[in-house]
């Protein structure tokens, strides 16, 4: 489950500062687009006017919590802290990437469980699976557990383990981590 951030998103994170269209061109493609707080922006000057108007208007801390990837998309879930209503949201930031730099990206609140992570031990069967159904309907991404594999496990991930030994349970911490 863990992703490699890619360089051009975390040049992206990295820039705290109003940048120029040089700057800008190092993680984002000349005709990138961004949305963010319902309007669109297009090439590197309306980037570099929305990543400045951004900084006049919000002063915030970023967090990132979780990145997930599919293909050329990366979906990165941050909690921000800062002087906007509210003073803490959780954000999705989503990165498409063409050629190694950001070719869209589209800010926006998650959609349920977009994002999260979900462990579910004993997944497989009754309550368990239909818990990893609607955690799975929700967004989130799902590793169950039991000690042996289901017919139709869906789109969840699976790790055959005995969680009443030492072994099960390591089992268990390494896929978590994975």
């Amino acid at each position: 489950m863990n992703v490699k951030t890619p360089d051009a998103i975390a040049r992206y994170l990295e820039s705290r500062e109003a940048d120029n269209e040089a700057s800008l061109s190092n993680y984002f493609r000349p005709d990138a687009v961004v949305r963010d707080e319902g309007q669109t922006f297009r090439g590197l000057n309306a980037i570099c006017v929305w990543k400045a108007a951004a900084k006049a208007k919000y002063q915030y801390r970023l967090t990132p919590l979780s990145l997930s990837r599919e293909g050329d998309t990366f979906k990165l879930l941050a909690h921000l802290e800062g002087n906007f209503p509210g003073n803490r949201i959780d954000l999705i930031h989503v990165f498409v990437l063409k050629d190694g730099l950001i070719d869209s990206l589209e800010v926006r609140t998650p959609v349920e469980l977009e994002g999260r992570r979900a462990l579910v031990t004993g997944g497989t069967k009754g309550i368990g699976a239909a818990v990893v159904e609607r955690l799975t309907l929700a967004g989130a991404t799902v590793l169950t557990t039991a000690r042996s594999a289901p017919a139709d496990l869906g789109n969840a991930a699976f790790v055959a383990a005995d969680l009443s030994t030492a072994d099960g349970c390591d089992s268990v911490a390494h896929a978590v981590a994975q």
